[in-house]
């Protein structure tokens, strides 16, 4: 999963696709492998240089399981 998280930043940052949608999912009650470890893996600093910035995700866009960066 990091892999396509990596792949998907600079793919998009390489056509200059300012917002993405990051759909990590909640998982069971709420502490999904991914819900947890997106974001540190978003901090890495060959990602973080393209990131301008994160946040949580609207309800009809994903709510608490995705993230716009």
């Amino acid at each position: 999963a990091y892999d396509a998280i990596v792949q998907f930043i600079e793919t998009n940052y390489m056509y200059q696709r300012r917002n993405l949608l990051i759909i990590t999912g909640k998982g069971d009650k709420g502490t999904g492998v991914l819900k947890q470890q997106v974001p540190h893996w978003l901090e890495n600093k060959e990602l973080k240089i393209k990131i301008l910035a994160i946040a949580p995700a609207r309800a009809e866009d994903g709510g608490k399981g995705a993230l716009y960066v």
